[in-house]
């Protein structure tokens, strides 16, 4: 899957990666950075379709070497229906590389609508 990469210049640059995923029983990636200087991603995942017996998976990476290789350094499970049903995450900041993925684990695989906030400063 190929994400968009932001526009360099002054400041602090914002893009925003937004679509759903169609849960199969797989680890999805949500989005993925390969980026070369200072940045964090910040978003949510909208789990209002998560009903009795439904789990899912959020599992956070990131790469603190260039070539980017991925290392797990957070994860969380939710089952449904939840209360709120937005769930935000924050991620640290990294200098190589950070992806998002989501994985459903039990369950009737549902459609679930996501929106991230690539922050890189300048």
């Amino acid at each position: 899957m190929d994400f968009p990469k932001p526009a360099s210049g002054g400041g602090a640059t914002v893009t925003v990666y937004e679509d759903s995923a169609l849960m199969d029983g797989s680890e999805q990636v949500l989005v993925a950075t390969e980026i070369s200087s200072p940045h964090s991603l910040e978003g949510m995942i909208d789990l209002s379709s998560l009903a009795s017996g439904d789990s899912v998976t959020v599992r956070e990476y990131m790469s603190a070497v260039s070539p980017v290789s991925y290392t797990k350094y957070a994860q969380s499970s939710v089952s449904g229906p939840r209360d709120p049903a937005m769930l935000y995450l924050a991620t640290k900041s990294s200098s190589y590389g950070i992806r998002i993925t989501l994985q459903q684990t039990s369950g009737t695989y549902r459609t679930l609508p996501w929106q991230f906030f690539l922050r890189q400063e300048a």
